[in-house]
């Protein structure tokens, strides 16, 4: 009797630990402090932040001489463009000029936030870097930097400029 009751007490002691261990876990996976989050002005349309990667991100680099900051850039939302409009004006991750229609823009603050409402559509979100225009996401059939926007939704998409950056 008295094993029995150790082996069920052992039992539950177990399962309220799995309980509180998936607990912990789905929090900590869950949402952004609301501290941290910044307060969307937009009810459809695109957010993230805009951050540069600068250094080398080896993963055998024992001196990690990297950094990744915030930035400020102009974002810019065209029309879905494909790697077949971009042929003549592609060099690396940049570009001379935009083969499309511009249908939004907008800046990211000092802390790389930004936001830009937009109509349900696929869009090319492309980075301002200079005189040229920075882009380094394909999507499926060649489609340059893309994202949807769905009738009231508004999209989580953080942009990382990196070609400063060794991986």
């Amino acid at each position: 009797m008295d094993l029995r009751k150790w082996r069920l007490s052992s039992v539950l002691k177990f399962v309220l630990l799995i309980v509180l261990f998936v607990t912990v876990a789905i929090d900590a996976c869950g949402e952004t402090p609301l501290a941290t989050t910044p307060k969307l002005t937009i009810n459809q349309g695109i957010f993230g932040v805009v951050r540069f990667w600068k250094g080398d991100f080896q993963p055998f680099d024992s001196e990690k001489h990297s950094s990744i900051s915030p930035v400020q850039r102009e974002v810019l939302a065209y029309k879905v463009i494909t790697i077949r409009d971009i042929d003549p004006f592609w060099s690396g991750p940049f570009l001379t000029q935009i083969p499309g229609e511009l249908v939004g823009k907008t800046s990211s603050d000092a802390s790389g936030f930004y936001e830009m409402s937009l109509p349900p559509g696929v869009y090319s979100v492309i980075i301002k870097e200079g005189s040229n225009y920075y882009i380094n996401r394909f999507g499926g059939y060649g489609l340059v930097n893309p994202v949807q926007v769905v009738p009231g939704a508004v999209v989580n998409l953080d942009i990382n400029i990196q070609y400063q950056a060794a991986f």
